[in-house]
């Protein structure tokens, strides 16, 4: 209940499948005008932060069940987008939630990752300083830089997304065929050659398609991979890009942060260079 009451992030990745109507397009964006209104008042806010976050950490950390750990996951990135500066400030220390945001990308769920990486976003942007030695510390930076590549990523989840993608193609052509299989067959010895070869060869790979087990919305979890995919690796392009192998960034960090940084990234490309030397034998 407290996941549907509180606001969506914009441009999150819905469970529905495919584009939905503009008049529900339309519903959404007051609904979650509205939610946002709700929670607008600095006081709620705080309170959400002082009462209610700590308690949703510890059902997330005690709790073995993956639904559960993905509602409140889910809850506590909708949480941390609503909260400024002070707020994250004060209420995030930051080592304990990059171990937080570290645990729950090494899943190697797609949804969990997507929502690690944009509460990663939200920090970074609210308080570089404050959180990038923290992320570093903790792996977090050479996992986001695994997750950019969509290779990689198809590793992670197991499934090809160029596959998927041909699959959903499949789809549509079979949506296609039956609605030229429901076609009336009188006059047909009247069609055209040409148009008769088309219809002809509908039905051939309609059948070629259900010979496969294909269904009609049989997909729609794939297309929501695909989509989720899509988005992680561009918000991980995007972190690479502005902060994690950013050096003018990383410099104005190391001048403020002293050598703690420095040293870390030193080792952490003294570890990659022994691990390509490893490999390499």
């Amino acid at each position: 209940m407290l996941d549907s009451l509180i606001p969506a992030r914009d441009g999150e990745v819905f469970l529905t499948p495919g584009s939905l109507p503009p008049e529900a397009q339309q519903a959404q964006q007051k609904l979650c005008q509205e939610k946002r209104a709700l929670f607008g008042g600095e006081a709620h806010i705080v309170f959400l932060a002082e009462r209610l976050l700590p308690k949703i950490f510890n059902v997330h950390e005690n709790n073995v069940q993956g639904s559960i750990r993905g509602k409140t996951l889910s809850v506590i990135d909708k949480l941390i987008l609503l909260f400024n500066h002070d707020i994250l400030t004060n209420f995030l220390e930051p080592y304990s939630f990059a171990k937080f945001i570290y645990s729950n990308m090494r899943t190697n769920q797609l949804p969990a990752i997507l929502q690690c990486l944009q509460m990663v976003e939200k920090l970074m942007k609210s308080n570089p300083e404050g959180y990038t030695l923290a992320l570093i510390r903790e792996g977090i930076s050479p996992t986001i830089k695994h997750f950019s590549s969509l290779e990689q990523l198809e590793k992670v989840a197991g499934v090809s997304f160029k596959e998927v993608e041909a699959l959903d193609a499949k789809e549509e052509l079979l949506l296609h065929a039956k609605t030229a299989l429901m076609r009336s067959p009188e006059g047909s010895e009247e069609r055209k050659d040409l148009d008769r070869r088309l219809f002809e060869q509908t039905i051939h790979k309609y059948m070629e398609l259900a010979k496969q087990g294909s269904t009609t919305g049989s997909l729609s979890g794939s297309r929501l991979q695909i989509q989720t995919g899509k988005s992680i690796v561009s918000l991980a392009e995007l972190l690479q890009r502005d902060f994690f192998a950013n050096q003018s960034f990383l410099d104005g960090i190391y001048a403020k942060a002293g050598n703690e940084l420095k040293i870390l990234q030193d080792l952490k490309q003294l570890a990659e260079e022994l691990i390509a030397e490893a490999k390499s034998r």
